[in-house]
């Protein structure tokens, strides 16, 4: 699979940046010929979703448009074509986190070391954790395709300006959120309040509605970070170790972390830490 990725992603990527909209058209051509080769649909939708990261790398870095935008598409994109592909497989009786939940608690029962007080008590954190998990899958899909698409849109603006010279500056320094999306965070937290257990389906997509802004906050407290990262001189790759450092925490420490960047980048909103809006001010009257 991964030889075949990395020859999509930059392929896709160089045509996208060439040709524009009609790549997206041979992309969508060559994810259904994938698909009426009879290829399992779910590695269909790994390789367009490799293409989609790719395509719309390059088509952003071309037209030198934000990051912002990258961001409202391929890990959007990316998140429905999994969360599509999981919930068809529920509707068919494949019930994937069902069986790694049971997988995981054969393999830790088959432990002898382990009193059977502890294989109960681990045993339930396992039925909590994955119960909870199956709440927030879109969410935790969108998660990893961020994370890949970030992978991916850094390796495709490397391959491209190998060759290339007039490399994008929109990159994660300026990235900001419109501010009107804080009222739909505002929404689904509300939401959330409000279904309570009562309406499960209405809960569900709240909260993963909810989680998915809260993760977009997240990114523009790291582009904050990363623009006086780059005004003091600093290494980009001081962003990564962060989010690494993130990834190793506890689980507790890290969503700690985790809210205190959301709320940070929230607060951005009106701090305008960057001073982007006052610049914008000053141009426009200096117009």
């Amino acid at each position: 699979m991964l030889l075949l990725s990395l020859p999509l992603l930059f392929g896709s990527a160089y045509i996208a940046y060439n040709w524009s909209y009609p790549a997206f058209a041979v992309m969508g051509l060559f994810s259904a010929l994938l698909f009426a080769a009879s290829i399992d649909l779910s590695t269909v939708i790994a390789l367009a979703s490799v293409m989609v990261i790719g395509g719309t790398g390059g088509f952003i870095i071309k037209k030198k448009m934000s990051l912002v935008r990258y961001v409202f598409i391929a890990p959007f994109l990316v998140t429905i074509f999994f969360s599509g592909d999981y919930y068809y497989k529920l509707t068919n009786g494949v019930d994937i986190l069902t069986d790694s939940k049971k997988q995981m608690t054969e393999i830790f029962l088959k432990r002898s070391d382990v009193s059977n007080e502890d294989k109960e008590a681990v045993t339930g954190v396992i039925n909590a954790a994955m119960d909870f998990l199956k709440e927030i899958v879109p969410f935790a899909i969108f998660i990893n395709a961020l994370i890949f698409s970030a992978i991916g849109y850094i390796a495709v603006k490397f391959f491209l300006f190998t060759f290339k010279k007039d490399a994008p500056e929109n990159g994660l320094p300026a990235f900001e959120l419109n501010g009107y999306i804080v009222f739909g965070l505002i929404g689904a937290w509300g939401m959330v309040l409000l279904a309570g257990n009562e309406n499960k389906l209405l809960f569900s997509a709240a909260l993963n509605g909810a989680l998915i802004i809260s993760a977009l906050y997240i990114v523009q407290a790291l582009g904050v970070i990363s623009f006086f990262l780059k005004k003091n001189n600093m290494p980009d790759y001081f962003i990564v170790i962060l989010a690494v450092l993130l990834f190793l925490l506890s689980m507790s420490a890290g969503f700690f972390t985790a809210i205190l960047l959301a709320g940070f980048g929230l607060l951005d909103l009106w701090a305008d830490f960057r001073k982007i809006h006052t610049i914008e001010n000053n141009r426009t009257a200096g117009s």
